[in-house]
């Protein structure tokens, strides 16, 4: 552990030395920009409470430590439209998964333990800004699936439909997305999924993107709109996902292959902070554990006059086990119901209350649970 710290320590500052030795020196005769105008720092500490209420299991905590560094290619070497960015995340503490045994996540806190380069990308923007090139180490969830309205959920699913079995950790990616109109947008994603063969993706090295094992490829259509219903904006995702390589079916077989299909739909709902959303998402049984999912929630902000930063949400994501006869289920489906509240406490201090009650958590025989969920967010 010191060693890997001391090489993202020193990878961070190299990488911030560079930008700003190499941002004068690169700069336009006559620029007088200041050097670390060229950057932008960031810093997140996310801690996490968790307290089962019902299933009679001990509280545990989890951490999470995240440090970014982005530097504008444009002012710094003069690429048009062009960004680096760098991510590094730590996370410490239990996954409360498997304390529950719920399929879903009902905390995106949870993660195995790692410390690990999140993200390091580059990103340009081409053919009039119309395509938006992004080549590097990638979270797929910052780029596809998400809808907007459910920002604020703790849940996984709520977030990323469950049947997509292609979506992992951050790997190496090709990502290319372009306007079609100003209101239609096509989205592209090649990952490295070798995770699905057991490859640890929690380190801090950039793995050879061609010399992967498996492929996952998201492929997105993406509508907005200003004046939907009650003439306020919304939007509707519809999304087909791709695992190629040999993935293991429950009977002991192989498929080459294997996706599936997802929508989300975002719509505000009043223009005083009121939105909803709703997503499903299919996948084949004889590989997936969910070949269902179906969630919905809303949420509000600003319903407190004096607080118009506070959110209040609530939310349901129901996921369909494979009735594949080989698969392990003896339950149809599990079933989250979460209602949370965000309070903003200063301007870079967030503390977040969620509750969660989850019925037939796994399919395989455990307790439903009902669990309480505390965290504080620090952001620089």
């Amino acid at each position: 552990m010191m060693n890997s710290t001391f090489n993202t320590v020193l990878a961070f500052t190299i990488f911030a030395v560079i930008a700003v030795i190499g941002g004068p020196v690169f700069a336009q005769e006559g620029d007088d920009l200041k050097p670390l105008q060229y950057l932008d720092f960031g810093a997140s500490l996310e801690a996490g409470f968790q307290g089962p209420v019902v299933s009679g299991e001990e509280a545990s905590y989890r951490q999470r430590t995240t440090l970014n560094v982005g530097l504008d290619l444009e002012k710094s070497f003069g690429l048009s439209e062009s960004q680096l960015f760098f991510q590094y995340q730590n996370h410490t503490g239990p996954n409360g998964s498997t304390i529950i045994g719920d399929i879903q996540r009902f905390d995106r806190l949870d993660d195995p333990e790692y410390d690990r380069l999140h993200m390091f990308w580059f990103q340009t923007r081409l053919l009039n800004k119309r395509l938006r090139l992004k080549l590097g180490k990638v979270d797929p969830l910052s780029e596809f699936f998400a809808p907007r309205n459910a920002a604020h959920h703790f849940g996984f699913s709520t977030v990323r439909s469950s049947t997509i079995i292609a979506q992992g950790p951050p790997s190496m990616s090709v990502n290319a997305f372009f306007d079609v109109s100003p209101s239609f947008q096509i989205a592209f994603g090649m990952y490295d999924a070798t995770f699905r063969q057991g490859q640890d993706e929690n380190t801090l090295t950039l793995r050879d993107f061609f010399a992967a094992q498996q492929y996952a490829y998201f492929f997105e259509g993406r509508l907005q709109w200003q004046e939907g219903v009650w003439g306020l904006p919304g939007a509707l995702k519809v999304g087909y996902w791709h695992l190629d390589g040999d993935t293991t079916r429950f009977d002991g077989g192989v498929e080459s292959s294997t996706g599936g299909f997802y929508t989300t739909l975002d719509q505000d709902l009043t223009d005083s902070g009121v939105g909803a959303y709703a997503q499903v998402g299919f996948a084949d049984g004889e590989v997936s554990p969910l070949d269902f999912h179906f969630g919905t929630g809303i949420k509000w902000q600003g319903f407190n006059g004096a607080r118009s930063a506070d959110v209040i949400g609530a939310g349901v994501s129901h996921a369909s086990f494979s009735n594949d006869a080989s698969a392990p289920f003896f339950k149809k489906a599990e079933t989250a119901y979460e209602v949370f509240y965000k309070a903003p406490v200063r301007d870079n201090l967030v503390l977040h209350g969620n509750l969660q009650a989850i019925d037939n958590p796994g399919g395989l025989g455990a307790n439903d649970a009902v669990v309480f969920s505390l965290r504080l967010q620090w952001f620089l």
